[in-house]
């Protein structure tokens, strides 16, 4: 990729539990070996009254965060976690404003690589400076009743505006198709695991499948739980469990942060799963 600078605008911390913007964003520091890419912490959708103590307090909230987050997500050696100074506030002068605080920092070039998973003023103005962008639809917002639609109109504008735009999720694509025909279901698969495994792309059910037939080898109960909606996504979800010798179910997943199974009342896709599978170990 023939690209002076690579800047990444996650909607997530890197601290954050493994999600697919994470393990896309590895995926081009692996590509790019012999570069250096740039990613930034989130900036924010939502405007707070900046006269308003709970401004504050969410000010003094997120540096605590900042300062105590443990990174337990894999670093590329090549790249670069940035928290760089701007103003917490989201209009289009203060956009312009942060790009000029921000910009050394994300060492933008006029030959730009760009790549986020959400819009908003600040973060245009990296986007429209870029040679090359590619806009990832992680979240189906176009339904979230908690936001405005001048944030909606963002999102419509870089979607519009995009090289390629990508998403996990097929209703996702149907509500943004009319405004861009290069747009492309790319589901999670994660890069973690045992090493054996040449791991490719692929979504949950594919991975449980897979991490089923790894436990079986091992004689150890297991099966597939899911739930066939997850929250306003319209997709179902599917995830392992185990049965320990008292009977008791365990959950986890490849696609978690997390390496110990836990009990199914410590999460809330546990608590509302539909059905399961349930595979005991055999010697075959």
């Amino acid at each position: 990729m023939g690209f002076s600078s690579y800047t990444f605008f996650p909607g997530q911390h890197w601290a954050h539990s493994w999600e697919r913007q994470h393990e896309i964003i590895s995926r081009f520091a692996t590509i790019l070996q012999d570069k250096r890419i740039f990613v930034s912490s989130p900036l924010g959708l939502l405007n707070h009254n900046p006269f308003s103590i709970d401004f504050f307090k969410r000010i003094v909230s997120y540096k605590h965060s900042q300062k105590n987050a443990g990174i337990q997500n894999p670093i590329m050696d090549n790249m670069e976690l940035v928290s760089a100074k701007h103003l917490p506030f989201h209009n289009n002068i203060i956009g312009k404003i942060n790009y000029t605080l921000m910009k050394s920092a994300m060492s933008m070039s006029d030959n730009n690589f760009f790549w986020a998973t959400y819009m908003n003023p600040t973060i245009y103005e990296f986007f429209r400076r870029s040679k090359f962008k590619i806009y990832d639809l992680a979240e189906r917002r176009s339904t979230n009743p908690h936001l405005n639609n001048r944030i909606l109109e963002w999102e419509r504008k870089a979607v519009k505006e995009s090289d390629l735009v990508i998403a996990d999720n097929h209703a996702t694509i149907e509500d943004y198709r009319l405004l861009n025909d290069n747009i492309h279901y790319i589901p999670q698969g994660v890069n973690v695991g045992i090493k054996n495994v040449d791991w490719k792309i692929g979504d949950c059910k594919e991975f449980t499948d897979i991490l089923t037939w790894v436990l079986r080898s091992l004689a150890i109960p297991c099966g597939c739980d899911m739930m066939p909606v997850r929250g306003d996504n319209n997709v179902p979800h599917y995830w392992n469990y185990i049965i320990d010798n008292d009977g008791q179910s365990w959950y986890g997943s490849i696609g978690y942060a997390e390496s110990e199974y836990k009990a199914p009342n410590t999460y809330w896709i546990p608590k509302g799963k539909y059905g399961e599978n349930v595979t005991l170990s055999t010697e075959d």
